[in-house]
């Protein structure tokens, strides 16, 4: 399983569109991988995990031809993940001759929700079939081309935010973007599973910072501390092991020491990869 990551940053970028803090005017100044666009991935060239305001820019920097795609997983309906007025663009009369004639959108009943409220005064959307939406609930594992995906419990800001298990024969990638720690319960169905994860995406908005220490809470979430104590749970309980491949991503310019060479220094105490956008794994 390849894992591409396109873009790595929250809602507001590295550096911030309008900020001028020290670790936005280090990333203005020297570029490379201090530069972070709004997170996406892709997996394997043809299953895209959300849809923010930056995939046109993605698709040309990394290029894809988005015509082909088949598949997008949308965690949570904020902007920075779904951008959903652009989705019109692959209606006839915006697109001609896609590769794949219908791309499917999964999510939660609300991301879809969302995406209507686009679609719902658009005539153009009525009775095409360039594409369909899917509606998935939590633990409800569905095959979504050659992969297993189920979608699990989020903590974070919207009525059903997700994070996914995506499994491809013995692989396992699990991606928190846009969570705090994890649920007891979303613990239990992975223990349950008996799976041992190839590799874990952390959300890690906060840095080098240990959310739930400093706020008593951490249900928006996490810093690399956070990722560290789930890691550590998860090992406890056989989820991850020694070659399970942690990747700390989707951080914020106001993050504690959120530069990426400074995570770099702190995440290889703990053996983490910090990600950045174009960065690809295999696993």
């Amino acid at each position: 399983m390849k894992i591409q990551y396109w873009g790595t940053a929250a809602a507001e970028g590295v550096p911030g569109i309008f900020c001028n803090c020290e670790v936005c005017a280090l990333a203005r100044r020297e570029k490379g991988r201090k530069i972070r666009t709004r997170s996406q991935l892709l997996i394997n060239d043809d299953l895209l995990v959300d849809f923010g305001p930056d995939t046109y820019a993605h698709t040309l920097k990394y290029d894809y031809d988005l015509s082909r795609l088949a598949h997008v997983l949308i965690t949570h309906p904020h902007e920075d993940h779904l951008y959903a007025d652009e989705l019109t663009n692959r209606l006839p009369g915006f697109t001609k001759n896609p590769l794949v004639e219908t791309m499917i959108i999964h999510g939660s009943e609300d991301t879809l929700s969302y995406i209507r409220k686009v679609s719902d005064n658009n005539e153009r959307y009525k009775n095409q079939k360039r594409m369909l939406f899917d509606i998935m609930k939590p633990y409800e594992s569905r095959k979504i081309g050659d992969y297993i995906v189920t979608p699990l419990p989020a903590q974070h800001g919207t009525k059903t935010p997700y994070v996914y298990l995506i499994e491809q024969g013995r692989k396992s990638f699990l991606v928190l973007n846009d969570t705090g720690r994890p649920s007891y319960e979303f613990y239990e169905y992975l223990i349950k599973r008996g799976i041992v994860l190839s590799a874990i995406s952390f959300d890690t908005t906060y840095g080098n910072e240990n959310v739930l220490v400093k706020y008593g809470k951490a249900d928006h979430h996490m810093g690399l501390l956070d990722n560290v104590a789930v890691k550590g749970f998860l090992d406890m309980n056989g989820v991850t092991d020694k070659h399970t491949v942690c990747i700390a991503n989707h951080f914020s310019h106001q993050g504690v020491d959120a530069d990426y060479d400074a995570m770099c220094e702190h995440a290889k105490r703990y053996g983490f990869i910090i990600s950045y956008d174009g960065l690809e794994i295999e696993i």
